[in-house]
């Protein structure tokens, strides 16, 4: 019997780790192959990772990011489903008592992903990705003033709290 090749499943910390210049992609491609392993690349942890673009380092540490994941995908490692598809089809397995489901692209997915990633290596954020980091963005600031509101509400009723307390006593 053949062992199934272990799929790694890196999250942004990781992918830009080894996006570092001393990291050799080929080299470490290579070392996870000889143990029947592999590096997986998601679409949505690139459309994650394009949010470096708009970061501290802008477009060259992109660019860096990028060009090692594009390097990973030319030496072949694959390209997962995004999450809430692999969980339909881990719910329909479920139902009809499958016992597996292929968390990977096809060929033809894979290569959107490729496209996006290639056009991404090249400094051209646009699309997709930039609808997601624009909604990203939008999402967080939204979430940091609803954060902020409750806040200030929670002061407000700590007040009231303090001044009923203050008024029994």
């Amino acid at each position: 019997m053949i062992p199934r090749m272990r799929l790694i499943y890196p999250d942004t910390n990781i992918w830009n780790y080894l996006a570092q210049p001393v990291i050799d992609e080929g080299s470490l491609s290579q070392s996870l192959s000889t143990k029947n392993a592999s590096l997986v690349l998601s679409s949505h942890a690139v459309y994650e990772l394009a949010r470096t673009f708009t970061g501290k380092g802008g477009d060259a540490v992109g660019v860096q990011l990028f060009s090692s994941l594009n390097k990973l995908l030319e030496l072949g490692i694959p390209c997962s489903k995004e999450v809430m598809e692999i969980l339909k089809e881990e719910c329909y397995a479920f139902e009809n008592r499958l016992s597996a489901i292929d968390p990977l692209l096809d060929e033809k997915d894979r290569e959107i992903v490729k496209t996006e990633v290639g056009k991404l290596t090249n400094g051209v954020v646009e699309g997709r990705v930039k609808e997601f980091i624009e909604k990203r963005t939008g999402f967080a600031a939204d979430t940091r003033t609803d954060q902020r509101g409750k806040c200030q509400r929670k002061h407000t009723v700590d007040r009231f709290v303090d001044l009923c307390a203050a008024s029994i006593a």
